[in-house]
């Protein structure tokens, strides 16, 4: 095979919703700690992005943003504030001049803020419910159906701000033990509300973010929902219970599912090491295609060839690539250009 034809599958184009990626490889989010103080964009930052915006993906999906400021953690981008829409319209318009799409991650980190050792002085750690392993002297707090309430609008907002500012799509992160998917699954929300129990109820906090967004930008602004096919740890999310959480965002507007997996700090699964095989999420990308109509996006631990087997096999619908774009920013360019030996690979070592 022509080496230059050996990716062919990958640089087709496709489109989530009505937003058109010139490429099936999107940029994965990841944290970076070239903020200021307040999570607002920085030269440094403007820097980081422009090497990957050049280097040939279609859609760059940014590092998570914070959608109130109690939620703000250090990594994250400030969107929590009309003040930060000047900032991030400088880094989406960067992006745009080199050729990709913008997504902006939404994530109220929830038990991540704890689990990531972020936990500022006076932060609480917000979860559905306090259960019993959330032991010693951290500040959990159970949220209200009224804190609910203010999320939901909070998320909104920070949605119309990354619009604002010029995104083409906003991201909801809903796994791995953040605000959104720690009331999805079973493991970390013990609720006996209407947010809590059985699938409908535990679903209904995310279904009225996304409704909401959709509400307040319109059916056709795209939304990407982050969720996880299995938690990873016994009586938590499994493959079967999130084919039928997709099902109900995508009737809630879902556009698209970035497909992940694995309650962090009690898997690694969610950042698969070298430990782990290639792709080890893959089969539950495949299999959720299955559940939903809108595409799938595939992480973790995905190569080059990889990438092009289950994308040729219409398995999936893009990949998202996050640390082998650290390794190698230039890694789609060449890719397209023939240019397979000159890549500098990742070895999954997560330092």
């Amino acid at each position: 095979m022509n080496s230059t034809k050996k990716f062919s599958a990958l640089f087709q184009p496709g489109n989530i919703g009505k937003m058109r990626l010139e490429n099936r490889l999107i940029m994965a989010p990841l944290g970076t700690i070239l903020l200021d103080s307040e999570g607002g964009v920085t030269d440094e930052l403007l820097d980081y992005y422009r090497l990957r915006a050049c280097g040939g993906v279609g859609l760059i999906t940014t590092q998570c943003a914070s959608p109130n400021a109690e939620a703000k953690a250090l990594y994250s981008l400030g969107i929590y504030d009309d003040k930060f829409i000047p900032g991030l319209s400088r880094l989406f318009e960067l992006i745009h001049e080199h050729g990709p799409k913008v997504s902006v991650q939404l994530m109220h980190p929830g038990l991540l803020i704890v689990a990531g050792g972020l936990l500022a002085p006076g932060v609480s750690i917000k979860v559905p419910s306090i259960t019993s392993w959330m032991t010693g002297d951290k500040p959990y707090v159970e949220v209200s159906e009224e804190d609910i309430d203010g999320y939901v609008e909070d998320f909104a907002q920070a949605a119309r701000r990354a619009k604002e500012a010029g995104a083409d799509a906003v991201e909801l992160h809903a796994c791995h033990g953040c605000l959104i998917g720690s009331f999805m699954s079973p493991v970390t929300n013990l609720r006996t509300d209407q947010y809590g129990g059985s699938v409908k109820n535990r679903m209904r906090f995310p279904r009225r973010i996304l409704e909401r967004i959709k509400e307040k930008l319109g059916k056709d602004f795209p939304v990407i929902v982050r969720i996880s096919t299995s938690d990873d740890v016994p009586g938590g999310i499994t493959i079967d219970e999130a084919m039928r959480q997709a099902a109900i965002l995508e009737e809630a507007g879902a556009d698209a599912f970035h497909v992940s997996a694995g309650l962090e700090y009690l898997s690694g699964l969610n950042i698969p090491c070298y430990a782990y095989p290639e792709g080890p999420m893959v089969t539950l990308a495949e299999k959720m295609k299955e559940a939903v109509r809108v595409p799938v996006i595939a992480v973790g631990k995905i190569s080059p060839e990889l990438a092009e087997q289950i994308i040729s096999a219409g398995k999936v619908d893009f990949i998202a690539m996050g640390r082998p774009l650290l390794a190698d920013p230039e890694l789609p360019n060449k890719l397209r250009e023939g240019r397979l030996e000159d890549v500098c690979r990742c070895i999954y070592c997560n330092n």
